[in-house]
């Protein structure tokens, strides 16, 4: 059985770095490399500490609304050092492997059940990838005022995403989900701890999906991906002398989106280069700047996330329980 994990483990990881490496590939063939010239002379240093600050901001509205999303059952630095080595870890571990860390600590904190921390990590999931959605539908707007024939496209997408999310929240929330659940596990014959592991997490999902508890995570989600991120592209592109305006950084957020879901290597390497070189043709710009932004924006947040993962480790917190528990 060893054996046989560690054989997945393996063709998974081969298969994200595949990914990445032909994402990367694609990137750097339709980029003009022209762009790079005198790139040194005109990256902007004095942009750098404020995107810095802006993903400091984006850890702590992240690991505010973690708190919210595990019922404020942790303490706020439990939480702050939680999510910001969980965000670390996504830098350096494929499969988003820091959001599995975050889950595991966050279960062996007094108070919180390790189906609980699932639910409040699918919860997250859900909210940023409907603000993925919005932002697909709000480049529709600029894409339909510029004449751009990916509009339709990128509304359907957008509107796809939203439409399957909103179903599984409306499903969460008034239990036909967890009645689903239930008659699958009936159909083929689940063995009962398995059971329990699948119908936890949605139960908790019921409780958390209500408009009181979602109410401050939607606003936060909004914050963070219609405010802190929407900058933080526009300053990148200050930072190395690529201006992107608004309404681009909406598309360009939307493409990046679509990059970071696919199943990669490490802190996304190669699709998010490729999605964000893609939307830069699909507003049509130069793919070499749309490289160079994304390179810019994919080292910033590299950097910055790892540096506040490692002094998060400074920061001190309850002793676990031991093991993860069930409810």
């Amino acid at each position: 059985m060893s054996s046989r994990l560690a054989r997945l483990r393996v063709s998974r990881l081969a298969g994200s770095i595949f990914v990445s490496v032909v994402a990367a590939l694609y990137a750097i063939r339709v980029s003009d490399w022209s762009s790079l010239h005198g790139l040194l002379e005109r990256i902007s240093w004095q942009a750098l500490p404020g995107i810095l600050v802006l993903v400091l901001a984006i850890v702590v509205a992240t690991s505010w609304r973690w708190r919210l999303l595990l019922d404020r059952r942790a303490d706020w630095a439990s939480c702050l050092r939680m999510t910001a080595i969980g965000l670390a870890g996504n830098q350096v571990l494929p499969f988003r492997g820091g959001d599995a860390l975050r889950t595991i600590h966050a279960a062996k904190l007094h108070g919180i059940s390790l189906h609980r921390s699932i639910a409040a990590m699918a919860m997250e999931k859900v909210l940023d990838l409907m603000a993925a959605a919005m932002f697909g539908i709000a480049a529709t707007v600029f894409f339909l005022a510029e004449r751009k024939p990916a509009g339709a496209s990128t509304a359907f997408i957008g509107a796809l995403v939203f439409g399957v999310l909103s179903i599984f929240l409306c499903g969460a929330r008034s239990g036909w989900l967890h009645r689903l659940a239930r008659s699958c596990a009936w159909i083929i014959r689940l063995n009962p701890r398995a059971y329990r592991h699948v119908v936890g997490p949605l139960l908790h999902l019921k409780r958390a999906s209500t408009m009181a508890s979602l109410g401050l995570p939607v606003i936060l989600t909004a914050t963070v991906w219609f405010g802190f991120y929407e900058i933080a592209y526009i300053a990148a592109g200050q930072l190395v002398g690529v201006p992107v305006s608004l309404a681009e950084a909406f598309v360009l957020q939307f493409a990046a989106a679509l990059g970071m879901a696919l199943p990669t290597a490490p802190s996304g390497v190669g699709t998010l280069h490729a999605a964000i070189v893609s939307a830069f043709l699909l507003l049509g710009r130069s793919p070499g700047d749309g490289l160079i932004l994304a390179v810019a924006f994919h080292a910033v947040f590299f950097i910055g996330l790892c540096a506040y993962g490692f002094c998060a480790l400074l920061i001190p917190v309850d002793a676990p329980r031991g093991r993860p528990v069930f409810p």
